[in-house]
């Protein structure tokens, strides 16, 4: 999947982010930061996502999941609209 700033995407599965908030199957935004050094992508949610304001309905993902980290990977969990 092309992981770079302005595509847009969408969530495959529903998912929690316990305790802030939760991202629902079909939900849409856009990339808005790649950070190779933490391997971090941003994605902006198209929809008011109750839970997120702190983020300004930024959700980060991982390029790929590292044995010590938590979270979702981009690539298991977004796929390009």
């Amino acid at each position: 999947m092309n992981l770079s700033i302005g595509q847009r995407v969408r969530v495959k599965r529903d998912l929690d982010f316990y305790p802030h908030f939760q991202l629902k199957a079909g939900d849409e935004g856009v990339i808005v930061e790649v950070v190779s050094g933490d391997t971090l992508v941003w994605v902006c949610i198209d929809r008011h996502v109750e839970g997120c304001e702190e983020w300004d309905n930024e959700v980060a993902f991982r390029e790929e999941l590292r044995w010590d980290a938590d979270g979702y990977a981009a690539n298991d969990v977004l796929e390009e609209v």
